[in-house]
């Protein structure tokens, strides 16, 4: 009987043992998920506090009890528990005036300037009047062109109106239409400024002291009906660009140093009426392309270095009363269409007409 006993007695101190192992991992447990539980409560609570863009009528405050059982050991002898109540005061919104979308806003920063950077915007620049573009350009057009020792400067430079400057004229507007300066003492060379003057009609600075190539600019003006640069020192090639100048009517490069050929792009001046390129020193053909010109009525090409034969398709321009092509190095025979021009140097060629 008593081993019997004693095998009973073990396996009774064994259980015992064993529930005090369990209710003592139990005990330690707990405290951990009381922890957690209030720090859910915590994020909840910093959760509910985020500012809302939902309207309200009232916001109260709700105080939340959350009952924790927690286990607590004694001595092996008996198991008792304890409640753990813990207050969490969370916003809570009532009354809602309607229902819509809960939406946190976060605004966003303005970037942050580099160190040193200026947070002072610029000002706003006022808008540059026609007008004051066309002065501006008068005025570096004074200024190139040795305008103090010009003949006749009356006005320039001052605070007059444009028309009042001598040898400028002016739309109702006040834009800048003509310059007229001829036998004035202008030299230098041409400013390529004088193409932003765009409602220009008329440029006359003949007979001066121009030097230098005719600026590239002078085919931007294209309400340009008048261009005349004779009798003065200009050299180098007649720009090409000047063949889309289509209001173009009359064109005179004569009596300077100009050299090279005579663009086949001029062809397209179909308004030109006067086309004068003599004394200088352009060289190779007549272009045909001058037979497109069905408007002109002088020609003059005389005294330069152009070879070749005279193209027939001159002989298509009708209207044409003055033409001069001697003293050049001309060879073949006129066209024999050319024959009733009424002003011609035909007899200093030394050619026969054709047919």
């Amino acid at each position: 009987m008593m081993p019997t006993f004693a095998r009973r007695h073990g396996r009774v101190i064994g259980l015992i043992a064993l529930l005090a192992a369990v209710l003592l991992w139990i005990a330690c447990a707990a405290p951990e998920r009381v922890i957690e539980r209030v720090e859910v409560i915590r994020e909840v609570e910093r959760t509910v506090e985020v500012p809302v863009t939902v309207p309200v009528t009232r916001v109260v405050e709700r105080t939340v009890e959350v009952q924790v059982t927690v286990p607590v050991t004694r001595p092996v002898t008996r198991v008792i528990e304890q409640t753990v109540e813990v207050q969490v005061t969370v916003p809570v919104t009532r009354e809602v005036v309607r229902e819509i979308p809960v939406m946190v806003v976060t605004p966003t920063p303005p970037p942050t300037p580099p160190p040193g950077t200026s947070t002072i915007s610029p000002p706003t620049r006022e808008p540059v009047s026609a007008e004051a573009v066309d002065r501006a350009a008068l005025v570096a057009f004074y200024h190139a062109t040795d305008g103090p020792n010009w003949t006749n400067n009356s006005n320039w430079l001052s605070d007059a109106p444009l028309n009042q400057w001598h040898g400028v004229t002016t739309d109702g507007s006040g834009r800048v239409t003509a310059l007229s300066f001829w036998g004035n003492q202008l030299s230098g060379e041409i400013p390529s400024s004088l193409g932003t003057l765009t409602n220009l009609r008329e440029l006359g600075i003949a007979a001066n002291q121009f030097s230098g190539p005719i600026p590239v600019e002078l085919s931007e003006l294209t309400n340009l009906t008048s261009l005349d640069l004779y009798g003065n020192q200009l050299s180098g090639r007649i720009p090409i660009e000047l063949g889309t100048l289509k209001n173009l009517k009359f064109l005179s490069f004569g009596r300077n140093q100009m050299t090279g050929g005579i663009p086949t792009e001029l062809g397209a001046l179909a308004n030109l009426t006067f086309l004068s390129f003599d004394y200088n020193q352009f060289s190779g053909p007549i272009p045909s392309e001058l037979g497109n010109l069905i408007n002109l009525r002088n020609l003059h090409l005389s005294e330069n270095q152009l070879t070749g034969e005279i193209p027939t398709e001159l002989g298509d321009l009708v209207n044409l009363e003055a033409i001069e092509l001697s003293n050049n190095l001309l060879t073949g025979c006129v066209p024999s269409a050319l024959r009733n021009v009424p002003r011609n140097d035909f007899a200093k060629l030394g050619l026969p007409f054709c047919g």
